[in-house]
């Protein structure tokens, strides 16, 4: 199974230059969210002042003291936008950043592939996007086989509002050599995520980061997790998540496979809060919402 899901990683890998959801260089840093709000942007109207503000909005950036740079790299960042979407020559002369060009070019893959219908959002998810965004609620998304800045350029595309998103997924390093993301940057390499467990072990770490950078604690919901493959089993059935298995009849191999091993799937709109451990389906996103689970507005959303 490690090596079906390394050869399929390796069709869609991205650069992995980063070393955490949030590397060690914060102009890298602020290239991968510059890179989520011009996937979603008008490129031909777009401007700097824009781009900066929704910057700021998003992410709390000082523009002042950081003023010079931000305005460099925005520019930097349209060009390769530009490039990538096949447009004039760029307006400035990028210089060596080899790193960053990749990092355009494999979310402009994540956006193309979403326009090109080769990627298609579930139902509900853009709206579903958009209330956890309000709900300012941590969201994120562990992938065992689908690069970091292919997925968020994904994400911007099918559900603006979660540009930006966490992912916990499989980068090469320097020597191509395919390792899990270390999240918190301390330059330890995990191991690949493939399989059930591996997946079990990212998502605890992720929750584990939130947790660190104190938006969580003991006083948040339980959180969500929706998922769709074999591979997500183990977080749908793990103990404190609210698993949610995704399937549009209900009668999915992961279904199936939950039938076999004797563990009951409801539908969601069963749900109650005082319930013991429970993995629920649902057929898509708007039927979540629109469960009684949604109507508690929880915070956390993975």
């Amino acid at each position: 199974l490690k090596e079906v899901e390394t050869k399929s990683f390796d069709r869609v890998s991205a650069s992995g230059i980063f070393k955490g959801i949030w590397a060690a260089d914060e102009r890298a840093q602020y290239a991968a969210i510059i890179d989520d709000i011009l996937a979603s942007a008008d490129l031909t109207t777009v401007t700097i002042k824009q781009v900066k503000s929704r910057l700021a909005a998003r992410h709390v950036v000082d523009l002042e003291a950081q003023k010079k740079m931000l305005s460099d790299l925005i520019t930097e960042r349209f060009d390769v936008a530009n490039k990538a979407a096949g447009s004039p020559a760029p307006s400035i002369a990028m210089g060596d950043s080899p790193k960053a060009g990749q990092i355009g070019e494999w979310h402009r893959f994540g956006v193309d592939a979403v326009r090109d219908g080769l990627v298609e959002g579930r139902k509900g998810i853009e709206e579903f996007g958009e209330v956890a965004a309000n709900q300012r609620g941590l969201c994120g998304v562990v992938s065992v086989n689908f690069s970091r800045d292919f997925v968020r350029g994904v994400v911007s595309t099918v559900c603006p509002g979660l540009a930006g998103i966490d992912v916990v997924a499989n980068v090469p390093n320097a020597a191509g050599v395919l390792e899990g993301l270390d999240i918190y940057g301390e330059g330890h390499p995990k191991e690949v995520i493939a399989t059930s467990d591996g997946k079990l072990a990212a998502m605890d770490e992720l929750l584990g980061y939130w947790r660190k950078q104190g938006g969580l604690n003991r006083e948040a919901p339980h959180a969500i997790y929706v998922g769709d493959s074999g591979t997500d089993l183990e977080c749908l059935m793990e103990d404190g998540i609210i698993g949610i298995v995704i399937s549009e009849d209900g009668e999915s191999a992961l279904m199936e496979t939950f039938h076999r091993i004797g563990v009951e799937v409801i539908p969601i709109r069963e749900f109650r809060e005082s319930e013991e451990k429970s993995v629920y389906w649902a057929r898509d996103f708007t039927e979540i919402m629109q469960s009684p689970l949604f109507s508690k507005s929880p915070k956390q959303i993975t």
